[in-house]
């Protein structure tokens, strides 16, 4: 038996494929793609760093330049008009589906794959999630004028633990231990920051910071529902951002 599966074609190929070096080609190989993988993971997590700073960045000069709006006379008076920045910035989401059209040609082209992403998107389920925002933004606005751009932009943090409690609820999003104590802490640091606002240690020269604090965070509310709302009926159809945004700001 032993002597027949010595002589055996097939053992003695198995053997003959399984030599040093043939086994030192494969780990190569193998140890190639690891490090190629590795590396894909890094430009990802790098990915995710810059994107990251970078709405951290944007976000920042937004809330400045909105507060040094604010801050302008016109006429004698403080451009105080928080529903006009709010409708501004809709129009502007709104001129996004006009560039996506333009840029990838789906006017001209009706059977690209542009064409048939855009006739995909259920139009309507954006109406929801725009109806929140409106209502956020201009609950913000209106906060940002009241409070200091500093607890206004602290305040908006509440909206992690909106969000949390929210698509807990609702997405029956299961919620580790580790969310929960984030969240607990993004709370306490809300609380403190909306004490010193109310208090006016914080911003003794901000028109009503209580209720400006009240209106900021508040608004959160509005802004974790429309994310909720985003991934329970946007999500899954492949919608390209730019497209998703401008039928956000049409609606």
């Amino acid at each position: 038996m032993m002597n027949a599966l010595a002589g055996n074609p097939l053992r003695k190929h198995l053997n003959a494929s399984l030599s040093a070096p043939t086994l030192r080609q494969w780990a190569t190989a193998g140890k190639a793609q690891f490090d190629e993988r590795e590396a894909e993971e890094r430009r990802f997590s790098m990915r995710q760093n810059l994107l990251a700073l970078g709405m951290l960045f944007a976000g920042t000069v937004n809330t400045i330049t909105c507060k040094y709006t604010f801050q302008r006379i016109s006429l004698g008076h403080n451009f105080t008009h928080p529903f006009v920045m709010t409708t501004f910035m809709f129009a502007g989401e709104a001129l996004c589906i006009v560039w996506y059209y333009l840029s990838t040609n789906a006017l001209w082209r009706p059977d690209s794959r542009a064409a048939r992403d855009a006739a995909r998107v259920p139009k309507l389920n954006f109406a929801l999630p725009a109806m929140c925002d409106i209502l956020a933004t201009s609950m913000m606005y209106v906060g940002l004028a009241l409070t200091t751009a500093s607890t206004y932009q602290m305040l908006r943090g509440t909206v992690i633990v909106f969000t949390g409690a929210i698509s807990a609820v609702f997405l029956r999003r299961r919620q580790w231990g580790f969310h929960w104590v984030g969240m607990c802490l993004v709370f306490s640091g809300v609380c403190t920051v909306g004490v010193a606002a109310a208090t006016g240690a914080a911003s003794p020269v901000a028109k009503d910071p209580w209720l400006g604090s009240v209106l900021t965070a508040f608004a959160q509310l509005f802004t974790a529902s429309q994310m909720c709302l985003e991934e329970k009926f946007c999500h899954g159809y492949g919608t390209p951002a730019l497209l998703a945004v401008g039928w956000e700001g049409m609606g």
